[in-house]
């Protein structure tokens, strides 16, 4: 890793993040959804 990068994500990482958050905010509309019956 470069060290003038450091503290600066990756687009790698920005690319995990993204998914990460899409793959929670996906699931818990599911689990909501279905647990309020809908």
């Amino acid at each position: 890793m470069a060290e003038e990068l450091q503290g600066v994500p990756t687009l790698g990482e920005l690319a995990l993040a993204l998914l990460a958050l899409a793959a929670g905010g996906l699931g818990a509309g599911r689990l909501w959804r279905r647990g309020r019956g809908a």
